[in-house]
């Protein structure tokens, strides 16, 4: 799977301490590394774009509907600690075998995907460094 990452942030890996941690964006993000699934989508998050390939097998990815993403982002916010709702679910998928989940919206295609385990990322590459249209 290959997909983009949008970032205002200066780093080549990612580290799953900094999940969730900008303030601008939703407490969902520590679900893990959140990428594009259509080049170009993600220039409209950060001045620099990550190209990610992840090696990530199918029995391996929970595809799940856009309104269950919406629910959930609801039902986090409405708990005492949203951080910790979402890091508790992202600990029940891994514990359920999940590596990642794509995102699926009302038209069926597939938008989003959050990698789960960092560990299936393969290749980051900075496309800000490559000369060309983005």
């Amino acid at each position: 799977m290959i997909g983009w990452h949008g970032t205002q942030g200066d780093f080549d890996s990612f580290d799953e301490t900094y999940f969730g941690s900008d303030e601008n964006r939703s407490p969902n993000g520590r679900l893990g590394v959140w990428i594009f699934l259509r080049e170009g989508l993600a220039t409209g998050i950060g001045a620099r774009v990550l190209e990610v390939e992840v090696d990530v097998t199918e029995e391996r990815i929970l595809r799940v509907p856009n309104a269950r993403m919406l629910r959930d982002h609801h039902e986090a916010n409405r708990s005492d600690d949203p951080h910790a709702w979402f890091d508790a679910l992202r600990a029940q998928m891994r514990a359920d075998g999940y590596q990642a989940i794509v995102v699926r919206e009302r038209d069926g295609n597939d938008m989003m995907a959050v990698v789960l385990d960092l560990d299936c990322i393969t290749r980051v590459t900075d496309l800000s460094a490559v000369p060309g249209p983005r």
